[in-house]
């Protein structure tokens, strides 16, 4: 799974890597996002290009009766995806790139859990997989998203058994391209090789804190 997230970046990077033409100011920094936070999404509009907006984590599909259903719809299962209510019509038409600097994981060590800041290798940003609704009831409009997930690869499974689907760049396109319904290739392992993570403070576990030092090694 993945419940935790760190998003701190320099205006430039995120319009470099992602090639996002919205952008007018550098993005607040976050270091321990949590579902129900609003969180960065990016997604491609056929005629205005790509885009940076906000939408809050945890997906409320447009039928649901309120928004607590996002509550337990912050991930959702790359393998199932296609059979599951919640995601079924966003996989189709209804995806994203939620850029992320690193994700956190928990290594359960008999009764103590360890947490673990897991990143990019080369120093890129994550792309991590996503999918979004609207969901709209008395007036009131709201942008909700969901991270998909996948079995650990090699790097990860001595952390944790599931990870995050991470884009490559050559992907992106592909990903976004809301006139390709069929991308289920994609939805598959980052290679081990091109990741980083190492033991982090347990004050991360509090989401009250929120400093650069949660992502630091301990």
């Amino acid at each position: 799974m993945c419940g935790r997230f760190a998003f701190a970046t320099k205006r430039e990077k995120l319009e470099k890597q992602f090639s996002v033409e919205n952008l007018v100011a550098e993005p607040p920094p976050e270091y321990n996002i949590t579902p129900s936070q609003p969180v960065p999404i990016i997604r491609d509009n056929n005629a205005y290009g790509r885009y940076l907006s906000i939408a809050q984590w945890g997906l409320v599909p447009f039928w649901a009766k309120d928004q607590s259903f996002g509550a337990r719809t912050f991930n959702a299962r790359s393998e199932t995806v296609r059979e599951k209510p919640s995601f079924k019509h966003c996989i189709r038409r209804k995806r994203c790139i939620i850029p992320a600097s690193g994700f956190y994981e928990w290594h359960t060590l008999g009764e103590f859990k360890q947490p673990h800041y897991i990143s990019m290798k080369d120093g890129s940003l994550l792309a991590l997989a996503g999918l979004w609704d609207l969901w709209e009831k008395e007036n009131h409009i709201l942008e909700t998203c969901t991270i998909l997930t996948t079995e650990a690869n090699s790097f990860m499974k001595p952390i944790h058994d599931r990870m995050p689907v991470i884009l490559e760049p050559a992907n992106y396109a592909t990903w976004l391209d809301s006139r390709n319904e069929h991308p289920d290739a994609l939805l598959k392992q980052l290679p081990s090789q091109q990741l980083q993570s190492w033991p982090v403070s347990n004050l991360v576990g509090n989401p009250r804190n929120n400093s650069p030092e949660l992502t630091q090694p301990n």
